[in-house]
């Protein structure tokens, strides 16, 4: 008599006419007796109904194409949308940098204080007359 092992190892030759007819009886007295084996035969039988039903159904010829075509199409639209993100997304950014900058220098420039006339008169007794003395002397007095 077989064992589970040698059951397991044989399921899937067990339709074909490799076996002899000694061979098969014991594979059937087992599988009468092993609901395990059973459940495993029962899903190979299942199995391989599905492969013969799988090579009956005709394969359409233009499968293959549509399905290339389809892949290239979708290919083609990646590219597209990889340009938008290589190129306008970078440029985009660019911009928008340079317009923050423009409206900060803008507020900035709105913002800071201009010299007042106090201040301008202090800075021009000190520089009055510096085009005629050397910077040494003008450093000294202050």
């Amino acid at each position: 008599m077989m064992n589970c092992n040698e059951i397991e190892n044989k399921l899937g030759l067990f339709s074909s006419e490799e076996y002899t007819e000694n061979e098969k009886r014991e594979l059937e007295a087992h599988l009468a007796e092993c609901p395990s084996c059973q459940r495993k035969y029962s899903m190979v039988q299942r199995l391989e109904q599905i492969i013969v039903a799988e090579k009956k159904e005709k394969v359409n010829p233009f499968l293959s194409t549509r399905v290339i075509t389809k892949w290239q199409e979708s290919k083609r639209e990646s590219s597209k949308a990889a340009f938008g993100r290589r190129v306008l997304q970078p440029a985009l950014i660019g911009v928008m940098m340079l317009v923050g900058v423009a409206i900060g220098l803008t507020f900035a420039l709105q913002f800071t204080e201009s010299p007042s006339d106090k201040t301008i008169r202090e800075l021009s007794y000190y520089m009055d007359g510096v085009h005629q003395e050397k910077i040494e002397t003008l450093l000294l007095e202050l």
